[in-house]
């Protein structure tokens, strides 16, 4: 199994974990996510509201691990382990980073899904964010 984009370091290796109506990889130590595309497209549309609460009961369960969302060193994608693109994002006056492998999808930190993901009375801000810095339209229709 590849191993975790922020616990490389560490060593830990993520595993295949049920993440709504899809699998997905997680990381046990950080409780960070590797999602494809395709299923980010899927919560996106609203389709896996499932896959949202999961990843915050997830969330609520992980160990506190530091992150500098400023920080410019670029995590490895989990499954080729090339340098990742960093996108930053403000959603309710809170920067998120989003890590994506232009291949394999994006890596999202504890609580980042639940953060971006659309809210179901209203458009989500943070996905205008990124149709705006053209990530939305590169991978979804």
């Amino acid at each position: 199994m590849p191993l975790c984009p922020r616990c490389r370091s560490l060593s830990v290796t993520m595993v295949a974990t049920r993440l709504g109506t899809e699998d997905a990889l997680g990381c046990p130590h950080c409780r960070g996510i590797f999602v494809t595309y395709e299923h980010l497209a899927t919560i996106r549309a609203g389709r896996d509201a499932e896959a949202v609460a999961a990843a915050d009961q997830a969330a609520q369960a992980s160990v506190p691990v530091a992150i500098d969302t400023f920080d410019s060193v670029p995590l490895l994608c989990a499954h080729c382990t090339q340098p990742m693109a960093i996108e930053r994002v403000t959603v309710r006056e809170q920067t998120v980073r989003i890590d994506r492998c232009a291949t394999h999808g994006v890596f999202l930190d504890a609580h980042e899904l639940t953060a971006i993901a659309p809210d179901p009375k209203e458009r989500s801000v943070a996905w205008d964010v990124l149709e705006a810095i053209g990530f939305v339209g590169m991978f979804f229709s």
